[in-house]
């Protein structure tokens, strides 16, 4: 391969690396916007979070859901970086058997976290992910969970 093709391959991933790069930045500026409301209510929230569209806001708890006090519940989707990094921390540490996961990225999951927001009476414009039910609270964004996580599971292993 001539020297030539190198550098243009070379420039051309450091062009997708920069517009990447924009678009976390541009995701990470809109999350502080919706979520900076929850951070003056008491909740263990922070900014590192997506939040997600929520086109119907149901009024009562489904009759469906069944939540066991001593799971933790952690949604989550493969396109946001903060859940991800969740993600990487849980199978690093070998949690995943340990929680109850969900993709909300199926309507499945989608109606799963609704169902969840709902019981725990989270307004509809703080809704996100990465998010983790626990204790009879939720913890929003990757930094608290993965602390939570790392505090509750690591120091029994």
């Amino acid at each position: 391969m001539e020297t030539g093709g190198i550098v243009k391959k070379i420039i051309a991933l450091a062009l997708v690396l920069l517009s990447v790069m924009a678009a976390c930045t541009q995701q990470e500026q809109n999350t502080t916007q919706n979520l900076s409301a929850s951070q003056t209510q008491g909740t263990n929230t922070t900014m590192n979070a997506t939040p997600l569209q929520n086109t119907t806001t149901p009024s009562q708890t489904p009759a469906n859901l069944t939540i066991n006090a001593s799971r933790e519940y952690f949604f989550y989707t493969t396109s946001c970086g903060h859940c991800v990094n969740v993600l990487n921390y849980i199978y690093a540490n070998n949690l995943s058997h340990k929680l109850v996961m969900t993709d909300v990225d199926p309507d499945s999951g989608k109606a799963r976290y609704r169902d969840f927001a709902t019981y725990f009476n989270i307004p509809a414009n703080q809704w996100g992910v990465p998010v983790l039910y626990a204790n009879n609270t939720y913890i929003l964004g990757d930094i608290p969970i993965i602390a939570y996580l790392n505090k509750t599971f690591n120091q029994t292993n």
